[in-house]
């Protein structure tokens, strides 16, 4: 299993300045108002203890316009096989050039990517999904009929899962919505609390009428110490179903591994 490795010091500096000189796209994520936002941004400049931060998303609000100073923030990139997360907080805003600028983080975390690639639920496993509203959003205004729904999961990983629900029950959900999720992953476990933002909803891929399936993007992992704690029990679970359907001779719900 490949430990997370924390960077710190010159380390810190090394991997940011890898972005700068890649112009690597930095995946920002913040609250306001109460509700998860998501923006692309690349490092414009970097000194001994600020980090500074442009919009990669040209006609979008800037992000200097919404941030208010000591705001916190979390932030994720990839170079190469790694993948790199951290926390900071606004310094300040620059309205003029569209720039953030940030606190030089006091670590950044290195996963591998292949930690964000989804695993399915081993075949004999039937692990179901509680999730509820955090903040219902719809223009209606209309309140859901019940307090929280059960899913399915159907795959897994350290960005997000999909999962199955009952037909009926899509009418309560559409893309942006936030949602809480609570699963327990391997019998006599503790379960996992995490809150996502539902990115799509699409017909069973079997074809049964009776289901939909529902992805979720996790939300807030980078921006806390508990969030990353959270990141590495999943990539724990990742390596489990992994080990699982090796054994088993599949890739999970019946399907065959690939012979390489």
């Amino acid at each position: 299993m490949f430990e997370p490795e924390t960077l710190k010091n010159q380390g810190i500096i090394k991997a940011l300045c890898l972005a700068k000189q890649g112009s690597t796209v930095l995946n920002m994520s913040f609250l306001s108002a109460g509700k998860w936002k998501t923006a692309k941004t690349y490092v414009s400049g970097i000194d001994d203890n600020e980090v500074m931060i442009k919009s990669d998303e040209p006609g979008r609000v800037c992000c200097s316009e919404i941030l208010k100073t000591d705001q916190p923030v979390g932030i994720s990139f990839e170079i190469e096989h790694f993948k790199y997360i951290f926390e900071s907080k606004v310094v300040r805003c620059s309205q003029e050039n569209g720039c953030t600028v940030l606190e030089i983080p006091e670590k950044i975390e290195k996963l591998m990517r292949r930690s964000y690639s989804r695993v399915l639920v081993p075949e004999n496993m039937a692990v179901k999904v509680m999730f509820w509203h955090r903040g219902y959003d719809d223009e209606k205004g209309t309140v859901p009929d019940e307090d929280f729904w059960q899913g399915r999961l159907l795959n897994l990983s350290a960005g997000g899962m999909k999962m199955s629900i009952s037909a009926d029950k899509k009418c309560h959900f559409e893309p942006g919505q936030l949602v809480g999720l609570q699963f327990t992953a391997m019998p006599y476990e503790k379960p996992v609390l995490l809150e996502g933002l539902v990115i799509h909803i699409h017909p069973a891929e079997d074809g049964n009428g009776d289901f939909f399936e529902l992805g979720v993007e996790f939300m807030g992992l980078e921006i806390s110490w508990e969030g990353r704690n959270k990141l590495r029990r999943l990539v724990e679970i990742i390596e489990q179903y992994e080990k699982i359907n090796g054994k088993n001779g599949h890739t999970g719900n019946g399907k065959k591994s690939a012979q390489t």
